[in-house]
């Protein structure tokens, strides 16, 4: 009897162990991979920025690491705004599903947390706001200090299916404003640190708003329905990577000429500000 106590308390513990052991990663200039039963160490690829992160393992379990060509960048999934890992969490029940006005619509309860190795660019995000200026419908300014646009073009909110007759329809009707009018948005443009776009998609309708975190482009993935909240997003966001740094990013100066001249309608908002 004691022998079997014995082993299951050394079972206990090593379950503990290698619950709660931190894992460590780097998002660096080269790609190098080693582990360990007790650490995990990746490095993978740049664009210009690197950053040491160290977080539990069961923390570690969600992140994703993918390597392309010219983008590199880790993602962790959480559940709610109290980012619970997503691995903590059957499968099940991260499909939420919900009727509005007879469309049976999937709500995403995940946050994910994407850091990539690319340096933040304020000038950047104002480069992008000129270029939906020429190539998509201004909106103008909405609700929740946003400056919107439709780059769908009345092409709908993509198809919803009713389920009263299974006929299939567009979903905007029942997006929360001011989803029903555009799809992409910018906030903070005047405010180097602060400069965000955020882009909104309706299949699974959820909203990635694009940010600063210490000089590192950073991003967070939430329900379509708290775009209200896309502030608290980002703080709560940068609060996360804050937590788990291990040491300050290092960042490659790069530079990004403001072509504001081009764009009044952005330039002017800017200037006010």
């Amino acid at each position: 009897m004691i022998r079997i106590v014995v082993v299951f308390s050394v079972i206990c513990v090593g379950l503990l162990v290698t619950l709660f052991a931190q894992t460590s990663y780097t998002i660096g200039p080269s790609f190098r991979q080693s582990q360990s039963t007790s650490l995990v160490t990746k490095w993978t690829g740049s664009a210009g920025a690197s950053v040491r992160l160290r977080y539990p393992r069961a923390a570690g379990t969600d992140v994703q690491t993918v390597q392309a060509q010219d983008s590199q960048w880790a993602n962790f999934q959480f559940i709610g705004p109290d980012l619970a890992p997503a691995s903590l969490t059957p499968r099940m029940d991260r499909l939420v599903y919900e009727v509005h006005d007879g469309f049976r619509v999937h709500r995403p309860p995940e946050i994910g947390i994407r850091l990539t190795g690319s340096p933040f660019s304020a000038a950047g995000t104002r480069k992008s706001a000129c270029s939906a200026i020429r190539n998509s419908t201004y909106i103008g300014e909405t609700l929740f200090d946003l400056i919107g646009f439709d780059t769908l073009e009345g092409r709908g909110r993509g198809a919803g299916t009713l389920n009263v007759d299974g006929t299939r329809g567009s979903i905007r009707t029942v997006l929360p404003a001011p989803l029903g009018d555009a799809d992409l948005f910018f906030a903070d443009l005047h405010d180097d640190r602060n400069a965000t776009q955020i882009r909104c998609k309706y299949g699974v309708p959820n909203c990635v708003a694009a940010f600063n975190w210490r000089g590192m482009q950073a991003a967070v993935v939430f329900d379509a329905w708290d775009l209200e909240h896309w502030r608290d997003r980002r703080k709560s966001a940068r609060k996360f990577l804050d937590s788990v740094m291990l040491s300050a990013p290092v960042v490659e100066a790069r530079e990004v000429p403001d072509r504001l001249r081009n764009c009044p309608q952005i330039s002017k908002m800017v200037d006010r500000n």
